[in-house]
């Protein structure tokens, strides 16, 4: 076994010492761990079982926060363009009811990536990241002058996009 394997026992072993110059060695024998298999005087510490616990608990929860707020960037682009969509349909003059299906049919678009962001959170975000980069793009050819508009937002929104999709793939891995 390599030192990795041994480590994987002997960090969580209530016989395990410290030596600066080897790090975790056997508290019975003074010597870095040479066993094949499982060590005979193996007694699992399970305090030191609960606090790893607790810190892949922690880990994976922090990465949950990120992909939630990845998750929450969609609902709320969604959310922006269901009610932008009402506003050219019914409200904007000279807005066709065209200008407000086509926002609806988008916000329905982020609607669906959010809620398939729950199962497959990094395909969903890096999907809703193109379609509003995408879009973005499209309005500033159409109007370049919407480059600036809402900035603060659009910066908001893209790094939570960008920090669930970093966090999602390395809960892929």
């Amino acid at each position: 076994m390599k030192r990795e394997e041994h480590l994987k026992f002997c960090s969580i072993c209530t016989n395990q010492s410290f030596d600066s110059k080897f790090g975790i060695t056997c508290g019975l024998t003074k010597q870095i761990a040479v066993f094949e298999g499982n060590c005979v005087n193996y007694a699992e510490d399970s305090k030191e079982i609960e606090k790893i616990e607790r810190r892949n608990d922690s880990f994976i929860s922090n990465k949950n926060k990120s992909i939630n707020k990845g998750r929450a960037a969609l609902y709320i682009l969604s959310g922006l363009y269901v009610f932008v969509g009402f506003l050219e349909a019914f409200y904007i003059e000279f807005h066709h009811i065209i200008f407000g299906v086509i926002d609806w049919i988008i916000g329905v678009s982020f609607l669906l990536l959010a809620i398939c962001s729950i199962s497959k959170p990094y395909l969903s975000l890096i999907v809703g990241l193109i379609l509003y980069i995408v879009l973005n793009i499209i309005l500033a050819i159409i109007d370049p002058a919407t480059i600036f508009r809402g900035l603060i937002l659009k910066i908001i929104i893209i790094s939570w996009l960008i920090y669930g999709i970093d966090n999602a793939r390395e809960k892929n891995n």
